[in-house]
């Protein structure tokens, strides 16, 4: 297993499935489209999704943050930090999808590598 960290955050890439990316993506596009728009409702229910998901996969960074999305919305605290965590939370997102490229990409390499060596 590896552990990558991103500022504060720490993802275990071996719990990251193409299925997983592939559902934080379908996420971060609809999350972004609710940041835009500013639409709080919107941005509660993705954070829940997010959240559920990240729960589901182990992703804790994701779980964590999801939450504190959720809960600065629920608070109708100040719309900036509400903002500002669902930026964050886009970012998380974005790093665990390149995460598991990069992981992927190297697999790939590593088993060109060895059907090269095995010819």
């Amino acid at each position: 297993m590896v552990k990558l960290r991103s500022q504060d955050t720490e993802i275990k890439t071996d719990v990251i499935s193409k299925q997983t990316a592939l559902q934080i993506g379908l996420q971060i596009e609809r999350l972004v489209a609710a940041l835009d728009n500013q639409d709080l409702s919107q941005l509660q229910t993705m954070a829940e999704r997010l959240k559920r998901v990240a729960e589901k996969n182990q992703i804790e960074s994701i779980a964590q943050k999801s939450l504190q999305l959720q809960e600065a919305v629920t608070s109708k605290g100040e719309l900036l930090n509400v903002l500002c965590t669902a930026g964050e939370l886009i970012d998380l997102c974005r790093e665990t999808q390149s995460i598991w490229l990069t992981k992927n990409e190297q697999a790939d390499s590593a088993s060109e590598e060895t059907e090269l060596v095995a010819s």
